[in-house]
């Protein structure tokens, strides 16, 4: 699950995606969409795979939300494989979705791999974080993202994908950044202003912000500490 904070709300505040859908498969032959179930944030929808449906135009979609019960309805399509551009896709903004697109420095070498089957790839954590404090902001809206140390044997097996030299302070660092870039773009609306961390259990792709035994709680309170603090005149109003 993608978990999503605001510039001034308390860590973790549930405005997940509704659905973050990895397909397109089960769509309607009409249009290409499937029909949402009940929303946790009005109108919000994360698409993993947009490139998979038909793209439409404006009058398209107004009429497709309409039909929703949804005349807000606001789409977003993460940056999986190649997915660039939003507006290409009529999608309203993009969101990143790392370890996908992010600049890799592979370690593996370096790593002493026991296993003889093994044809993954073992990146350098602080390596991305350095590459991803650089990157420019696009000229579409795009919703900034941070994750967490990454390992995804479980799924892969002897072919997985996995960060190495992870370090809490270089996490903090990476979202603390993406909240100060968000807060001075002055091309997202107030309820625009959200980053995403990937993710609050994805225990599959080892990467999550629940508390374990190696860290504690350590993953929520560096979130906690990378995101800005409402002042006291901001509380008292």
């Amino acid at each position: 699950m993608l978990t999503a904070a605001s510039k001034l709300s308390p860590p973790l505040l549930p405005r997940t995606a509704r659905r973050f859908r990895n397909s397109a498969k089960k769509r309607d032959p009409k249009r290409g969409w499937e029909k949402p179930g009940q929303s946790n944030r009005q109108g919000f929808e994360a698409i993993g795979r947009a490139d998979e449906f038909k793209p439409f135009d404006p009058p398209a979609k107004a009429e497709e939300a309409q039909s929703w019960g949804e005349p807000d309805l606001y789409l977003i399509a993460a940056q999986t494989f190649d997915i660039g551009d939003p507006e290409k896709l009529g999608f309203d903004a993009a969101m990143e979705f790392p370890p996908h697109q992010v600049k890799r420095t592979d370690i593996t070498d370096e790593m002493g791999i026991y296993n003889p089957e093994f044809t993954g790839a073992v990146l350098d954590y602080r390596a991305v974080v350095e590459a991803e404090l650089q990157k420019p902001e696009p000229r579409y809206k795009l919703f900034r993202s941070s994750t967490l140390s990454w390992d995804n044997t479980a799924r892969n097996q002897d072919a997985p994908r996995i960060m190495g030299r992870f370090a809490i302070d270089a996490y903090k660092r990476w979202t603390e950044h993406l909240c100060r870039q968000v807060r001075a773009q002055e091309k997202y609306s107030a309820d625009e202003k959200i980053v995403f961390v990937n993710a609050w259990n994805e225990w599959a792709e080892g990467t999550h912000l629940e508390p374990d035994r190696r860290y504690g709680f350590a993953y929520l309170q560096a979130t906690y500490d990378a995101l800005p603090k409402k002042s006291a005149s901001q509380i008292n109003t």
